[in-house]
């Protein structure tokens, strides 16, 4: 008896710790919906090693036009090779990427599950920007984290199968929102979306 009462203090004891750490752990943790500086953005791997403590670097690849307007996708660098907005801005939970001239009237646009990190670029329309992202800081981390609707842990990176398919940021792939998407959940891995500041 006297065993089972010790184990069940020790137990509560444990749990009361653990309640204490993760408030601390919670307290820790920052999300903002805007930013001062500009920055990039990287993948970093989390289920495999990285070359570096940044990430892949991400840029907006090309994602379609109409009259009037182009759409650009978040694609690593390395599945296309161009970087025609080379900063980010994050500012009442909206991202705008910019030109080298500091002109900007590209936008993110409203993300859903299963849905790429995508951006539409007009001067004529005023496409609606997406106002859920925010910037999350950890005492233990080097750099912030891009969040959607809080979560920092639902990116992925994913080879799309169209014809000249990127690699390109997806969210909670656990959950494709359209039949048509062009990658296969399976061939996606997670990452986090480090805020790289320039």
């Amino acid at each position: 008896m006297l065993v089972m009462s010790a184990m069940s203090s020790i137990f509560f004891l444990v749990s009361l710790l653990s309640l204490f750490f993760t408030g601390v752990e919670a307290a820790a943790v920052s999300a903002v919906p805007n930013l001062s500086y500009k920055f990039t953005l990287a993948a970093l791997n989390t289920s495999l090693p990285n070359a570096n403590d940044t990430g892949a670097p991400l840029v907006l690849g090309q994602n379609g036009a109409i009259d009037g307007a182009t759409f650009e996708v978040t694609s690593t660098w390395a599945s296309y090779p161009y970087n025609d907005y080379p900063y980010i801005s994050l500012t009442e939970g909206s991202l705008k990427a910019y030109r080298s001239s500091g002109v900007s009237i590209t936008n993110a646009t409203a993300i859903q599950s299963g849905g790429e990190l995508e951006w539409v670029t007009s001067s004529f329309y005023s496409a609606n920007p997406g106002t859920s992202y925010s910037a999350v800081t950890t005492q233990s981390g080097k750099y912030a984290v891009l969040a959607v609707f809080g979560n920092t842990d639902l990116w992925s990176l994913c080879p799309s199968h169209a014809f000249r398919g990127q690699n390109n940021v997806v969210y909670n792939v656990s959950s494709v929102a359209s039949p048509y998407a062009s990658y296969v959940p399976s061939d996606c891995y997670k990452v986090t979306l480090n805020i790289v500041p320039l």
